[in-house]
């Protein structure tokens, strides 16, 4: 199970899309937002999250095993908060600081009625899955040749396929 789990595993978590739309009711009001993730290149999608009245973004952070430093980005109001990266990750910096500068200027410009901003982005993991899987399917579909194929008799006495 781990010789496909992993690459998969690497493969399906290490090319993500985060879509962001947010949108203000009335002019100059405290936005709302939906946030809606997706795996695989976008070909699997999760549950959307919606949060009201936003007032502000901003990253959460904890420390993950071996005191890693891991952080996701959230949209906050009065009394809650939600995750606009599905994991806490301590790859994707850049990403992370780009959709809190874009929220946080949507915030500012209480003219703006709504944002859209998708975002897709890749990590070293999705590379290493991808790399992994490629080799795993090379090695099988070799093998699978080299089982079904019978070996040929050569002219000179030596088999070969």
């Amino acid at each position: 199970i781990a010789v496909f789990g992993v690459p998969i595993a690497f493969t399906f978590f290490g090319w993500q899309t985060v879509c962001l739309d947010c949108v203000r009711h009335e002019f100059r009001s405290a936005p709302s937002c939906e946030v809606q993730n997706g795996y695989f290149l976008g070909l699997f999608k999760t549950q959307k999250r919606h949060i009201n009245n936003v007032s502000d973004v901003g990253y959460k952070e904890s420390y993950g095993s071996k005191n890693i430093r891991i952080s996701t980005v959230v949209l906050k109001n009065d009394s809650r908060q939600i995750n606009v990266f599905e994991s806490s990750t301590n790859v994707n910096d850049k990403e992370k600081k780009k959709v809190i500068q874009e929220v946080k200027t949507f915030l500012e410009n209480k003219e703006q009625s709504s944002l859209h901003f998708p975002e897709r982005f890749s990590n070293i993991f999705g590379w290493i899955g991808l790399s992994m899987g490629l080799v795993l399917v090379c090695s099988s579909v070799y093998w699978a040749f080299r089982y079904v194929v019978p070996e040929k008799p050569h002219p000179d006495g030596k088999s070969f396929r």
